[in-house]
């Protein structure tokens, strides 16, 4: 009886240690599956703070454009010298078009109110290339 009891207690023994093993082996998978949930939320958040910090930045990259062309903007309109006049008009167009090229890379950008800027332009443009070929003949 001894001996059946010894074989019956190894099987035991040997049943028991499996299924410790099994359970050890579930707590570590599920271990690793928390583990690799928690990096792919941080992978996930990292992405959408580079995200955050792009469209900040091209914001601000936008916004200084913007104000050079408001600066070149006023200064066409305020001096004299036609020929100044004249290169500040190509400088806010240019930059101008700088602008729209950030608006079609940039899904999130928005230009506003170009359209009556655009057409002041044209129009100063014209009326200062009129004077400089009046000045010219």
């Amino acid at each position: 009886m001894g001996r059946r009891g010894g074989l019956a207690g190894m099987i035991a023994a040997i049943a028991g240690a499996t299924i410790d093993a099994a359970f050890r082996a579930s707590r570590r998978a599920e271990a690793e599956r928390k583990r690799q949930i928690r990096a792919a939320e941080s992978e996930r958040k990292r992405q959408i703070r580079a995200e955050e910090n792009e469209k900040i930045k091209v914001g601000k990259s936008a916004k200084r454009l913007a104000d050079k062309v408001n600066e070149a903007l006023k200064i066409a309109r305020r001096t004299p010298n036609q020929k100044t006049k004249l290169r500040k008009i190509y400088a806010a167009q240019h930059i101008i078009e700088q602008l729209k090229n950030m608006e079609e890379m940039y899904s999130y950008l928005t230009l506003y109110d170009l359209l009556p800027i655009e057409a002041e332009l044209m129009q100063m443009q014209a009326e200062t290339e009129s004077n400089l070929q009046n000045l010219k003949t």
